[in-house]
């Protein structure tokens, strides 16, 4: 009846080399506890069991429930994220997946540390990415950027599988926001690395051309922002859109590029057909 002395002889059962009788020791001490409504101490005796053997898996799941029960939050987030560590250096990522997704019910308790959601929807967006689970790891980094708003591998991931997927209105907008973060801590040059990075890896993007083109030629740099402005405009033409087109064309024109009569051609033409 003394769970204390057991779990001494238990302790002395491992340190004797007799672990696998030493553990079935502590779980029987755990359970009793947790019978006579000892919560804390059965939390304790299979968390202790759990240092023993970090891959029973089991054992790690009632350590995470018991602790839930308690409100020890953080300890439970804890082995929440070493649960989730563990299925992936098994390659067991579906089970890694679902194990995210109880982590993250639990990050959202009331008075939990918010580094845990932050920390949990990152893991959720890389295993997404690599799954190549795009929309998924698209939710999981815009729940991210919600909660770290200055998170900028999250931003990037929004930009970049918004791109992905087509979705151009979307990822102007989170990359205005992400261009505006970058330039308003000083940061410009990265900025405009980050289109000239975009525009290669994604040609023809509309939403790249337009604002890697306003970037070169709020640098300065007028043969490279004509140079841009002029891919957009082919782009627009080849998608029949005219009037945007036209647009492209005059501003191209308020730069007075070097062939101007050609583009002053091409206008009145534009103009014609429509």
């Amino acid at each position: 009846t003394c769970l204390a002395l057991h779990r001494r002889m238990a302790e002395m059962m491992i340190a004797q080399g007799h672990e696998a009788a030493g553990i079935e020791k502590l779980r029987m001490i755990a359970k009793t506890h947790q019978v006579r409504g000892g919560i804390q101490q059965a939390a304790d005796v299979f968390g202790r069991i759990v240092e023993y053997s970090p891959i029973d898996v089991e054992t790690r799941r009632r350590v995470i429930e018991l602790l839930a029960q308690q409100d020890r939050n953080d300890e439970a987030m804890a082995q929440s994220v070493e649960l989730v560590e563990l299925f992936r250096q098994m390659a067991e990522i579906d089970h890694a997946r679902e194990a995210l997704e109880g982590a993250l019910k639990l990050s959202q308790r009331n008075g939990v540390d918010p580094k845990w959601a932050v920390r949990v929807l990152s893991m959720m967006g890389d295993i997404d990415l690599s799954r190549l689970a795009w929309r998924r790891a698209l939710r999981a980094y815009e729940q991210l950027i919600d909660l770290d708003p200055e998170n900028e591998t999250a931003r990037s991931h929004v930009i970049d599988i918004n791109l992905r997927l087509g979705l151009e209105k979307p990822a102007a907008e989170a990359l205005d926001a992400h261009l505006e973060y970058l330039v308003r801590a000083g940061r410009a040059q990265e900025a405009l690395q980050m289109l000239e990075d975009l525009a290669r890896e994604y040609p023809g993007k509309q939403v790249l051309h337009i604002r890697l083109a306003d970037a070169y030629r709020a640098a300065g740099r007028a043969a490279d922002a004509i140079a841009q402005y002029d891919a957009l405009g082919e782009i627009q033409l080849d998608a029949g859109q005219i009037p945007e087109a036209i647009r492209t064309i005059e501003t191209i024109l308020d730069m007075d590029p070097p062939n101007i009569e050609g583009y002053q051609e091409l206008l009145r033409n534009l103009k014609d057909e429509k």
